[in-house]
């Protein structure tokens, strides 16, 4: 198995990556790819991440850590910007849902020469960001990440401990 490594050590992330088709894994994420050793981003953090071969390593380094398992097409899709399978979740029902809120930044950028505006991501106020795209049918939300800081996640575990 293939395993990315985040270097940050506040993150403290693993990625366990599975495959059924050990070449197709190699060439997207492995050794075999573009990635392969140092060139990965963290999927939790966006930081750097080393590729690793599991059995180059012993188990007992990663206790402790955030360990994903995820498939190496999703990975990849990861490594393209495309989020985590859960992130990936961009139904009707989600939107409305995160939309209940008020929108805190926005990220994009100016179109020159015009007065137009291009709408990258909107960051709503609990920190969770809507990632847009365009397609043929207009605007398509692609990714939604939740905050998911270590503050943020406490304070909700008091909330829920409390009730």
């Amino acid at each position: 198995m293939i395993l990315i490594v985040c270097t940050s050590l506040a993150c403290r992330t693993v990625v366990r990556v599975m495959a059924a088709d050990l070449l197709q894994a190699e060439m997207l994420v492995g050794p075999s790819s573009s990635y392969w050793p140092n060139k990965f981003t963290c999927p939790t953090c966006d930081g750097a991440a080393t590729g690793l071969l599991e059995g180059e390593v012993d188990p007992n380094t990663f206790k402790g850590f955030n360990v994903l398992e995820l498939e190496a097409e999703e990975m990849f899709r990861s490594l393209q910007g495309l989020g985590l399978p859960e992130e990936q979740d961009c139904r009707l029902e989600v939107l409305h849902e995160v939309m209940r809120q008020k929108i805190k930044l926005i990220g994009g950028h100016s179109i020159g020469g015009t007065k137009r505006f291009c709408l990258e991501w909107l960051e709503m106020e609990d920190g969770t960001k809507l990632y847009f795209g365009a397609s043929s049918h207009g605007a398509t939300i692609y990714r939604i990440v939740n905050n998911t800081s270590y503050t943020n996640r406490v304070l909700q575990e008091g909330k829920q401990d409390v009730g």
